[in-house]
Parts: structure tokens; sequence; C-alpha cells
């Protein structure tokens, strides 16, 4: 039975990504963060909902302007799937996302520094 009831960490992610969109970087970080650990405890470190959660904190990290933070959990994400779903199957769990990272490459290293836009 999980720890946390289901609707309580699908609460958490949907209000992270309202956040997110709403450009208010902290708290979608922050959000997103205790959805993914109340899924790794609740469903497992693979389970998709996991890996959703993941996925989220990895696109509130980039829309923050944390490149480096980003592209290392895409990169996990990645790896997790793939683990979980054999290689070349996660392109139908990931629409997109490489196409995002070839038409906006990630610089080397955060030119605004850390954290720039994640002041809000």
């Amino acid at each position: 039975m999980p720890a946390e009831p289901p609707a309580a960490y699908n609460l958490a992610y949907h209000l992270a990504r309202f956040h997110r969109v709403g450009r208010r970087y902290r708290r979608a970080i922050r959000l997103h963060q205790e959805a993914l650990a109340q899924r790794e405890q609740s469903l497992g470190r693979d389970h998709p909902d996991t890996l959703r959660s993941l996925t989220g904190l990895a696109n509130s990290y980039y829309a923050a302007g944390c490149y480096d933070q980003a592209l290392a959990l895409f990169q996990e994400t990645l790896a997790r799937r793939e683990r979980t779903l054999g290689p070349g199957q996660f392109r139908q769990l990931l629409p997109g996302h490489g196409q995002l990272l070839r038409r906006r490459p990630l610089p080397p290293g955060n030119p605004g520094g850390p954290g720039a836009g994640i002041g809000r």
C-alpha cells in the first residue's frame, strides 16, 4: 500500500506544473521534488509515474535556466527508462524532449550562474 495516497503526489505534481507555467520556478522545483520523493517511496524508482515526476523536475530546472541540473535529470530519466523498457522504447514516453534539446542546445555551464532564472 502506498505511503501517501496517489492523490497527494498527483496533486503536488500538477501544482508544480502550474507554478512552472506561471514562472514561479522555486515553487515548481520544490513541489516536483516532493512529488518525486513521494512517488519513489510509494511506487519505486522506475515506475512510469516516478519517471514522469523526474522529467517534470528536469523541465522546471530547464525553464528556470538551470541547464546543468536539467540536463543531468533528463539523462537520468533516459537511462532509467531504457533500463526499464529497453533501448529505444523511451521515445513513446518522452515525446519532443530530444527535439527540445536539439532546438535549444544547452550551453556549457549556466551563463547566468547557478539558478539564474530561479528567483521567482
